[in-house]
């Protein structure tokens, strides 16, 4: 069996939002998906997109005619069948109003028996749900440090007055 070693990077974000994991490559797409709402702290409300090169994957396919889009249902479809080589790349985004696009990437393959799926590493917290995509998450971002003109706001205020 072929355990694979995933890099998971939120795009438009700085600084960077990302994880590692290690998965089987037998894990669905679909239930990849349902990985990584666990390990980015996504809340699962919206849809997603699979893409690797022209094809796209995931679920709730028939409302993609609606858009003219052939979907693949990603129950059907492993890790394995897409992501065939070290170094493969391919987007999952989330939620398609806010536009959330993940870059993954195989950083290694190796045989042997199923690994557990686990969270190797990563670094910071994600974007709440809802918040405008990465546009509308940088002015969150801007508006929660900015101090009031009255003086003191929050953590941000005290740390700018060096207290």
């Amino acid at each position: 069996m072929k355990n694979y070693q995933l890099s998971i990077k939120l795009l438009e974000i700085e600084p960077p939002i990302w994880r590692r994991l290690a998965v089987p490559g037998t894990v669905s797409l679909a239930k990849l998906h349902a990985i990584l709402q666990k390990v980015m702290g996504w809340e699962n409300h919206h849809i997603y997109l699979f893409t690797a090169g022209r094809q796209q994957y995931g679920e709730g396919v028939s409302e993609w005619n609606d858009f003219a889009q052939r979907v693949v249902n990603a129950k059907r479809v492993m890790l394995q069948d897409i992501a065939v080589r070290k170094g493969a790349r391919f987007i999952y985004t989330y939620d398609m109003g806010d536009g959330w696009e993940h870059e993954i990437r195989v950083e290694e393959i190796h045989d042997g028996p199923p690994e557990q799926v686990r969270c190797l590493e990563g670094a910071r917290c994600c974007p709440p749900e809802d918040c405008g995509g990465p546009y509308g998450y940088e002015e969150l971002l801007e508006i929660c440090l900015r101090p009031r003109a009255s003086g003191i706001s929050g953590t941000a205020g005290l740390v700018g007055r060096g207290l």
